[in-house]
């Protein structure tokens, strides 16, 4: 069986697997409403959003919720600024380039963590509209301070959107506290559901600045969404399936507690990082989310291991890319894990070093 300590797609739990596997319901009428209106209280509750905030489900992997928050509030006259510190920090960076939108790049060195100062120089006095922001770089597995990005945006007054794909329930997301704007996730990360659904949580400036700029784009437009999710739908045809699993998850989380599904996570990392010592590996002393370790080798050895957890063991780990490609890899601490699988996959690790 396969065991994904992977970054998403993750192991899914029994009973998602089992709403999954049943029929998929009609979609246009009050019955899914009523499914779309739960989704969207409980989504508000779990990330704390401010009074007033709407949320939004795109039928997209988390890159379309990227795309759409830099359209929907950028035009030609707008200037972004984006924290640049990988894989995911450029993509914010590249979206603006695709469509034109001037940005000012915060680059943010491999073993350096964010700092206000970083973001300071980098504008250079400037006036920006919108900030953009991975909470937590996902390619290398750094997470940024919030409370440097909650001062930092209050300090220019611009709009925060704060990518949470891969943050969301493994650190703690608050949306009133940080201050963020908009805040984006998606199925397939600490949710451990399919892909394919991009979850957006709007607060009222977020609104008032989607209105303001009118997108043209027709899928990735939000007004449309907006306006259809006020009696509970959307303006096109949803993934229904991974909707039905969404409302269930979000369920269970809020009954059992948002704080205790981040310990979960927070329980596994620690685990992990204080049981690898035998490896000939490290890990880097950034600032770390739980979703993730990410851990170094001296000799190029990345996706070897890779290869070999597969062949010998079934389990799957998530190298880096670009120029990590061969020295870093992601070992993923969401989806459905305890702590006799991670005790698994460091076996299964020391045997590829024959310790």
């Amino acid at each position: 069986m396969k065991d994904l300590f992977t970054v998403g797609p993750v192991n899914m739990f029994e009973r998602t697997l089992k709403i999954a596997a049943q029929s998929i319901p009609y979609f246009r009428n009050e019955d899914f409403s009523n499914v779309m209106f739960e989704i969207f209280e409980n989504m508000g509750k779990a990330v704390n959003a401010p009074l007033g905030s709407r949320i939004i489900l795109l039928t997209t992997s988390g890159s379309g919720g990227m795309e759409s928050a830099v359209i929907n509030l950028c035009d030609r006259d707008s200037t972004a600024f984006v924290v640049n510190g990988g894989s995911f920090g450029k993509r914010f960076s590249e979206i603006c380039d695709r469509h034109d939108i001037k940005h000012i790049d915060c680059d943010v060195p491999f073993d350096e963590d964010l700092t206000i100062e970083m973001m300071r120089k980098a504008l250079d006095h400037r006036k920006i509209d919108v900030i953009f922001v991975n909470i937590h770089e996902t390619s290398i597995g750094k997470k940024y301070e919030t409370k440097i990005l909650k001062d930092f945006a209050e300090e220019t007054g611009a709009i925060l959107v704060v990518d949470a794909i891969s943050s969301f329930l493994a650190d703690e997301i608050d949306m009133s506290e940080m201050g963020a704007d908009i805040i984006i996730t998606a199925s397939q990360k600490a949710l451990a559901l399919d892909a394919g659904i991009c979850i957006m949580v709007l607060s009222p400036r977020a609104i008032d600045a989607v209105n303001r700029v009118k997108c043209k784009d027709l899928y990735l437009g939000l007004q449309g969404y907006l306006k259809d999710a006020e009696r509970g739908q959307t303006p096109f045809t949803p993934a229904i399936g991974i909707i039905m699993t969404l409302q269930d998850r979000l369920k269970c989380i809020i009954e059992h507690g948002v704080k205790n599904e981040i310990d979960r996570c927070k329980m596994l990392a620690e685990h992990f990082r204080k049981n690898i010592g035998k490896l000939p590996v490290q890990v880097p002393k950034y600032n770390l989310s739980n979703c993730l370790t990410p851990i170094l080798f001296n000799n190029n050895e990345a996706q070897k291991l890779k290869d070999f957890l597969v062949k010998k063991y079934d389990i799957y780990i998530t190298p880096s890319g670009g120029r990590n490609a061969e020295n870093l890899a992601r070992i993923g601490h969401i989806g459905n894990h305890d702590i006799a699988g991670l005790d698994r996959l460091i076996r299964a690790m020391e045997d590829y070093y024959q310790i």
